[in-house]
């Protein structure tokens, strides 16, 4: 095993982004939203679990002072999506309602879970949303959805790392790592 592999739960990854590269990203991601939400109030609302490492690096680097909700989403089961899209609580109407709402997304595949999450959001009275996903798989999206900032568009691979996990373990990784096709 090298330092560009690892092992969870007895499947073999290979590094994909070193902890550099995400960094970068990030501070691009930062910049771009400093300048497009200037003069806003936004609520940054995290879905958790994955995108809790990408929203904490990325608040810190921002410019402003942003609220920030967290609402718990999945599903996912193993390697795959399951395809039911579970949303757990949402902020209150009262802090969502007249506000632009910034989703912070770990990953977006299917895209079905933020289509969702947005619709439930502009029943709530969100004055307006946009996203920010660290991951994109544009071969995956199966449903219209503008996906406003992403850090990297990536291919169909499963991964892990940076707060992406596989059956929970593999989240506190720095570097995001691939599932080999080698197993």
């Amino acid at each position: 095993m090298t330092s560009n592999e690892v092992v969870v739960n007895g499947k073999r990854f290979v590094k994909s982004f070193d902890k550099a590269s995400i960094e970068h990203r990030v501070d691009a991601l930062a910049s771009t939203l400093d300048e497009v939400l200037e003069g806003r109030e936004p609520l940054f609302l995290v879905v958790l679990r994955g995108a809790f490492v990408f929203a904490s690096d990325l608040i810190r680097k921002l410019k402003f002072d942003p609220e920030v909700e967290f609402v718990r989403v999945s599903s996912y089961e193993g390697l795959q999506s399951t395809g039911i899209v579970h949303i757990g609580e949402i902020p209150d109407s009262t802090v969502i309602e007249g506000r632009h709402v910034v989703i912070v997304e770990d990953i977006v595949e299917s895209g079905r879970t933020l289509k969702e999450l947005r619709e439930l959001l502009h029943l709530k009275g969100a004055a307006g949303t946009e996203i920010v996903s660290m991951f994109f798989k544009p071969a995956k999206l199966e449903c219209e959805l503008d996906i406003e900032h992403v850090g990297f568009e990536i291919p169909d691979d499963f991964i892990i790392g940076y707060g992406l996990d596989y059956d929970g373990k593999g989240r506190g990784l720095k570097s995001v790592y691939a599932l080999s096709s080698e197993q």
